[in-house]
C-alpha cells in the first residue's frame, strides 16, 4: 500500500514523536529513505518502523529493513510490491512453496488453477510473497499483528 507523499510528512511527525529528539532528523531521513525504496510498500515500512518505535528498536528495525531491500527487495517490480490487504501468511508459504515446485518443474502448472484468480495472479510472483512474509516476519517479531492498534 502506497501512502501519498502529501501525507507522509504527518505520519512521519507522530512516529517520530515516539523517538528520542536527538535522533529525530537523522529517523526522519531514514524512515523517508526506506518508504521512498519500498515503493508500494511504504504504508508497511512505516507501520514496521512505527512499531519497532514504540518498542525502542527504530534502528533494529531500520537496518532489517535496509538489508532486506539490499539483498532481495530491491528485486522486487515495484508493480507487483503489494498485495491484497489481510493475506494470511500460512496460505501465502504454502502458494510459494507451490510456486516454487511449478518453477523447479516438480509440480504441474495447471495446480494453479486449483485456486482463486487472485491467488493465481499472487503464485506468479513469488517475489512479492517473500516481501509480504518479510513484512509479517517483522510484525511477528515485535509481537503485533498488522493492523493492529
Amino acid at each position: 500500500m502506497q501512502i501519498p507523499v502529501s501525507e507522509r510528512s504527518g505520519v512521519l511527525d507522530e512516529l517520530l514523536e515516539l523517538v528520542p529528539k536527538g535522533q529525530r532528523a537523522s529517523a526522519r531521513k531514514t524512515a523517508n529513505e526506506l518508504a521512498d525504496l519500498y515503493e508500494g510498500q511504504d504504508a508497511n515500512v512505516i507501520w514496521v518502523l512505527w512499531r519497532a518505535a514504540q518498542r525502542g528498536k527504530f534502528d533494529e528495525y531500520a537496518r532489517r529493513l535496509r538489508d532486506y531491500y539490499d539483498t532481495d527487495g530491491k528485486n522486487v517490480p515495484v508493480d507487483v510490491r503489494s498485495l491484497p490487504a489481510g493475506q494470511n501468511p500460512v496460505i501465502l508459504e504454502t502458494l510459494l512453496k507451490k510456486e516454487e515446485q511449478i518453477a523447479a518443474g516438480t509440480r504441474d502448472p495447471k495446480d494453479r488453477s486449483y485456486h482463486p484468480r487472485v491467488l493465481q495472479n499472487i503464485m506468479r510472483h513469488p517475489e512479492a510473497i517473500r516481501m509480504e512474509l518479510f513484512f509479517l516476519k517483522c510484525y511477528q517479531d515485535m509481537g503485533v499483528r498488522p493492523g493492529e492498534d
